[in-house]
């Protein structure tokens, strides 16, 4: 299966250089690390990392309205997972265009080498 994974992700990634001009840089924004609690301030302290990647934006496909977590006003950012060094979340962030998203739903494929990051504008 690492033969698998590592081909389809050579191929996701090649893929979104082909489309070129299609492409967004995506400023995307993730927790890292468990977030922290101070019981004397009752604060909790969360470490955010942010990124920039190039991924597609779309809007999503006639089959994926029927399922129900993802919503007309939803895009979807296709990114190729061996361009970031995380893996998305639901409680993410980013910025296209000047934009700020939040992160609503993630799918990935088979073999994992692409992620499909449903986002809406906040």
């Amino acid at each position: 299966m690492a033969g698998f994974k590592a081909l389809t992700a050579k191929l996701a990634q090649t893929a979104i250089g082909i489309v070129g001009d299609l492409s967004v840089d995506v400023t995307y924004s993730h927790i890292t690390g468990m977030p922290s609690y101070d019981p004397l301030t009752n604060v909790m302290t969360k470490t955010v990392t942010t990124e920039t990647f190039k991924g597609v934006l779309t809007t999503k496909s006639v089959n994926e309205y029927d399922y129900s977590k993802v919503e007309d006003s939803h895009l979807k950012i296709i990114v190729a997972a061996n361009l970031i060094t995380f893996v998305p979340a639901s409680e993410d962030t980013c910025v296209i265009n000047g934009v700020n998203y939040e992160v609503k739903r993630i799918k990935s494929v088979p073999g994992d080498a692409i992620y499909l990051v449903y986002i809406q504008a906040t």
